[in-house]
């Protein structure tokens, strides 16, 4: 069975985990565009269940103890960990026994930032777009690079 990518779900889809690196890097490149002025990017944070919308389901579902075929239990509510001070379940990135809320983690990630223990070798090399004829800008400015 195949989750849906905007439900408490999407670990279960198998494109869910291998998405996460081009997301990452994406997300990179737009906090580096912003920060020399090429775009703009509101980095408010903030999250709100509304329920309103066609991926807000306002479900929360367990999928802990589901085997095979089996559905979660689902009851409604709000997700718990997408708020700015919810600390996430990963930890010791840094060998320090270090443990991050959502917001310490996005700086934590930021490019600007020292302690990042990864760098990504270009941002204007996309494989798989360029196959597909599609481009993010269309100068030849290859300083990213």
């Amino acid at each position: 069975r195949v989750a849906r990518m905007f439900t408490s779900a999407a670990p279960y889809d198998p494109v869910f985990w291998p998405i996460h690196g081009l997301a990452d890097r994406f997300l990179q490149l737009k906090r580096m565009m912003a920060d020399d002025g090429t775009t703009t990017f509101d980095e408010t944070w903030g999250y709100v269940h509304s329920g309103n919308t066609p991926s807000d389901t306002n479900h929360v579902c367990d999928w802990s103890g589901v085997e095979g075929m089996q559905l979660p239990t689902c009851t409604e509510g709000s997700c718990s960990g997408h708020k700015s001070n919810d600390i996430i379940p990963w930890s010791n990135f840094q060998n320090k026994n270090e443990t991050y809320t959502n917001v310490e983690f996005y700086d934590f990630v930021s490019p600007n930032s020292d302690s990042l223990p990864y760098v990504y070798d270009t941002f204007t090399v996309w494989p798989g777009c360029s196959a597909q004829g599609i481009d993010f800008w269309s100068t030849d400015d290859d300083s990213r690079r």
